[in-house]
């Protein structure tokens, strides 16, 4: 998230061989598709710990991944979350 906020334009990248996006969350990996993947992923770990944390960092952390898959624009990983609530 703070990627996003930071460097939202990452067009100069594609200079050096990587794809530009223009304000989407990319994470460490460079690629809003498999970040978003990840953040899916995150999301089913913070589910599944649920009970072993406080709500109050359960409901935060469920806020972020959400934030974070909503803010990658990336439709895979629209796709994924609604088939992982089925």
């Amino acid at each position: 998230l703070v990627q996003y906020l930071l460097l939202p334009d990452t067009r100069y990248l594609y200079l050096f061989g990587w794809d530009d996006h223009y304000y989407r969350l990319i994470g460490p990996l460079l690629d809003p598709n498999l970040s978003g993947i990840l953040f899916v992923l995150t999301s089913w770990l913070i589910v599944a710990w649920r009970k072993l944390l406080p709500k109050a960092i359960v409901v935060s952390l469920l806020m972020m991944t959400i934030l974070a898959i909503v803010l990658s624009y990336s439709r895979a990983t629209y796709l994924s979350a609604i088939i992982s609530l089925a």
